[in-house]
């Protein structure tokens, strides 16, 4: 989604230019009184220019960043960078994003949820306990462990995250499907899906 789309040019934005350089807008969405933006870097493997998502708030002069989020993973997970990969407005205060990775291995896609509480944004955490003990689960190699997931622009806000083979949003709810068999990649698999209402 271009930001023409949205209503605005890209020059009432206030960031720096190395935005425009190394960035691309991948997806643009309204969020009560703030712009938010998907970024994807050009380079999807450089570990210096992150994805990450930027929320922007109407000023006197444009629009001026408030907060961003670029996913940090364990050290034992990160082997290339998340890349942002999509993300819904739910009831104008909650934002949930999906991060993917690149390699020959990964298969899946990470919800974050990030939320406005106070007039501040932050990722919290939208279920309890651990997705991946869940006795539909358990017995699947496709099924990792959940994991800590920090904001690299922010380490002390953290949440649990999980690889799920999609994430969807529909009805104020986060939606994650799952694979519960052991069959190979090219092969017929069975699904779960577990849904997750975003509170109020």
């Amino acid at each position: 989604m271009t930001t023409a789309r949205m209503g605005f040019s890209s020059e009432q934005i206030i960031s720096p230019q190395e935005i425009m350089s190394d960035y691309k807008i991948s997806q643009a969405v309204n969020l009560k009184d703030y712009l938010v933006f998907g970024f994807q870097a050009n380079d999807p493997q450089d570990k210096v220019h992150k994805s990450y998502v930027g929320v922007y708030k109407k000023s006197q002069g444009g629009f001026s960043e408030v907060y961003k989020f670029a996913p940090q993973l364990p050290l034992d997970l990160e082997v290339n960078p998340p890349t942002f990969e999509n993300m819904w407005s739910v009831r104008d205060q909650v934002l949930v994003t999906t991060w993917g990775r690149i390699g020959a291995d990964y298969f899946g896609t990470q919800p974050v949820v990030i939320g406005l509480e106070n007039g501040s944004f932050k990722a919290i955490p939208f279920y309890q306990g651990n997705i991946s003990e869940k006795p539909q689960l358990k017995a699947s190699t496709w099924t990792t462990a959940d994991f800590e997931i920090k904001n690299s622009f922010d380490p002390t806000n953290s949440v649990k995250t999980i690889l799920a083979q999609e994430v969807r949003v529909n009805d104020n709810k986060v939606i994650l499907k799952f694979i519960t068999d052991n069959n190979c990649h090219a092969c017929e698999h069975e699904y779960i899906y577990l849904e997750y209402p975003l509170e109020k």
